[in-house]
């Protein structure tokens, strides 16, 4: 996965602009009432590399992490002012599952509710 930023830290001769996702990690709260929203948590650990002239990586010392409880009131609430970003996110994320389930399982069709 490469994802370039717009404000990298700098060391001689090296910018780090790109992104490089250790770990990506959602899991949700088991909850026995089905309307109640999803209780998503997501962490994501990263760190920044950057690729000199000879298209050879060099990977920043710090690590990264950001995370999330209850990822979908966070999404919800930006929803609420405007901001889908997240919200889009999120589904985006449930269709790649559906998709990753039903190509690497024998579960059958799959749909996102």
């Amino acid at each position: 996965m490469a994802i370039r930023i717009e404000n990298a830290p700098e060391l001689p001769a090296l910018v780090f602009d790109r992104v490089f996702l250790n770990c990506l990690k959602i899991d949700q709260e088991q909850d026995n009432n089905d309307s109640n929203i999803p209780v998503y948590n997501l962490t994501i650990e990263y760190r920044l590399y950057a690729v000199d002239s000879n298209n050879i990586r060099h990977y920043h010392p710090k690590v990264s992490i950001i995370t999330m409880r209850n990822y979908m009131a966070s999404a919800i609430a930006k929803a609420q002012t405007g901001d889908m970003d997240l919200l889009n996110a999120m589904g985006a994320i449930e269709i790649a599952l559906a998709e990753i389930i039903k190509d690497q399982t024998s579960l059958g069709t799959t749909q996102v509710l």
